[in-house]
C-alpha cells in the first residue's frame, strides 16, 4: 500500500502530478493519488479513509483555490481532518504564493510548510520523506557511460533499483520551471514597479527578471509578459506591434506550463487585441482553474462571436466564481449575468435569479456608481414581478442621484396612488 497520500484540488492537477512524478522517481515509492476525484460520501468513507490509514505521510497541496472553499463540505478538508485525527504526519506543500488562512495558518503557519516553487525546498522534502519512510540510498556506477543507479531499501526489506540519471533529468526540468522564493520576490517586485509606474527604478530589475526568464523560470516569463501588456491594457494595439508580440511570447511560455495568471492575462490581451478565437482556449483553461476574470473574458469572446448559448453559460460561471472568491471587478460578472436574466432576450427570463445576482453585485460593487447600477436593476426586476413597494424601498436614496432610478421611482409612485399626492 502507498505510504504517501496526496491531498489536492483537481484544478491543480497538472502542477500536482508534476511534483508527484518527481517524488516517485526520487524515492522509488508510489504515492496514493485520487486521479478522478471524490464523487460521493460512500467513496470517501470506504476508499479515502483506508488510503489515509495505510499512509505514513500526508502531503496536502495548498493553492489559491483553497481561499474560496467551503470548510464544511470540501473533500480535501475532510481528508486533512481525518489525517489529523489519525495522528498522521502532515506536510503542507504550497503550489503558489497564496496566503495561508483559517486552519492552514493555525496549523501550518510556522511548521511543516514548504514552497514547491523552490527547488531547494523540494529537495529537502524528498530528503525528509526518505528519512521518515526509512529509505536508505546506496549509489554505484554500473556502465561505461557512468550512468548511476540507486538502490532504495525499504523498511519491509524490499529493494528497488532506479536510474539516477533519469531522476536528475526530471529534477532539472522541475527546477528549471519553478522559481525560488527569492526569485519569486524579484518577479513580484518588477510587477509592482510596472503597476505603480516606477520607470526610473525598473531597468535593472527588468534585466534580472529577463535573465531568469531566459532560463525558463515560469514566474519570470509571466512577469515580463505582464510588463509588456499592463501599461497599455485594452489599448495594447495602440502601444505597437512590438509590445503585443513580446507580451504574447512571454505570457505564452508561462501559459503553456500551466501558469493560470498568465493564461488569464494572455486571454485578456487576445480579446482586446481583436483575436477572440486565440483567447478562448486560454480563457477556458484559466476558468477551469477558478479565475473569474478569465471566465468573464471567455464570455465576452463568445458574445463577440455571436455564440449566445456559450456566452450565457460563461458569464454564469464568471458570476459564480466572483461570488465564491468575493472578488471585486470593475466589470462585475454578477451584475452582467443578472441583466441577462432580467432582459430575457438571449435566455429565459428569471427574475428571482436576477435579483439574487444583483444582490451579489451590490455586495461586491467596485464603487458607488456600480452599487447604484445594481440597485436600479434589482428594483426594476422587483417592479416587473409586481412588487412595487419593495422596488420603491430598494431604490431608496439612489433615485436622488440616478436619472433612471428617479424615473422608475416616479412611475411606481404614480401607479401606487395616481390620484393622491401622498408620494410626491
Amino acid at each position: 500500500m502507498a505510504r504517501i497520500f496526496i491531498s489536492y484540488k483537481r484544478k491543480n492537477k497538472e502542477q500536482v502530478f508534476q511534483i508527484v512524478k518527481y517524488i516517485e522517481s526520487q524515492l522509488g515509492e508510489k504515492c496514493w493519488v485520487d486521479l478522478d476525484g471524490i464523487e460521493s460520501s460512500a467513496q470517501f468513507g470506504s476508499v479515502i479513509c483506508k488510503a489515509i490509514d495505510n499512509a505514513e505521510v500526508i502531503l496536502f497541496m495548498h493553492s489559491s483555490v483553497h481561499l474560496s472553499i467551503n470548510f464544511e463540505t470540501d473533500w480535501t478538508i475532510k481528508e486533512l481532518n481525518y489525517a489529523q485525527n489519525k495522528k498522521k504526519r502532515i506536510v503542507l506543500v504550497k503550489l503558489d504564493a497564496s496566503p495561508l488562512e483559517n486552519i492552514f495558518l493555525l496549523e501550518y503557519g510556522t511548521k511543516n510548510n514548504i514552497d514547491s516553487r523552490d527547488s531547494i525546498q523540494l529537495q529537502n522534502l524528498v530528503r525528509d520523506l526518505r528519512r521518515w519512510l526509512g529509505i536508505s540510498q546506496q549509489q554505484s556506477v554500473t556502465s561505461p557511460n557512468s550512468n548511476v543507479q540507486v538502490k532504495s531499501e525499504r523498511k519491509d526489506g524490499s529493494v528497488v533499483i532506479i536510474n539516477e540519471s533519469k531522476h536528475k533529468d526530471d529534477f532539472r526540468e522541475l527546477a528549471r520551471t519553478y522559481t525560488t522564493s527569492e526569485e519569486a520576490k524579484l518577479c513580484d517586485s518588477y510587477i509592482d514597479m510596472v503597476i505603480h509606474q516606477k520607470w526610473a527604478k525598473i531597468t535593472e530589475t527588468k534585466k534580472q527578471v529577463e535573465a531568469l526568464a531566459q532560463k525558463g523560470k515560469t514566474d519570470a516569463e509571466y512577469a515580463l509578459g505582464f510588463g509588456e501588456y499592463r501599461p497599455y491594457g485594452s489599448n495594447i494595439r495602440i502601444g505597437g506591434d512590438q509590445h503585443y508580440r513580446l507580451a504574447e511570447q512571454w505570457l505564452g511560455r508561462a501559459a503553456k506550463k500551466g501558469h493560470v495568471k498568465a493564461q488569464a492575462l494572455l486571454a485578456d490581451m487576445y480579446y482586446w487585441g481583436k483575436e477572440p478565437e486565440k483567447a478562448i482556449p486560454w480563457a477556458t483553461s484559466a476558468t477551469n482553474h477558478g479565475d473569474s476574470k478569465a471566465a468573464r473574458i471567455l464570455a465576452w469572446c463568445y458574445r463577440k462571436l455571436n455564440d449566445n448559448s456559450k456566452y450565457v453559460e460563461s458569464i454564469k460561471i464568471a458570476a459564480q466564481l466572483q461570488e465564491s472568491t468575493k472578488s471585486r471587478d470593475i466589470h462585475c460578472p454578477a451584475m452582467e449575468y443578472g441583466k441577462v436574466l432580467l432582459e430575457g432576450i438571449i435566455t429565459r427570463q428569471d427574475l428571482d435569479e436576477a435579483i439574487r445576482w444583483f444582490d451579489v453585485a451590490i455586495k461586491l460593487s467596485y464603487d458607488i456608481q456600480h452599487t447604484s447600477d445594481a440597485v436600479y436593476y434589482k428594483a426594476k426586476a422587483l417592479y416587473e414581478q409586481g412588487h412595487k413597494l419593495k422596488a420603491l424601498w430598494c431604490l431608496g436614496d439612489t433615485s436622488d442621484n440616478d436619472y433612471r432610478a428617479s424615473e422608475l421611482a416616479k412611475k411606481i409612485k404614480s401607479e401606487l396612488n395616481p390620484l393622491s399626492g401622498f408620494f410626491k
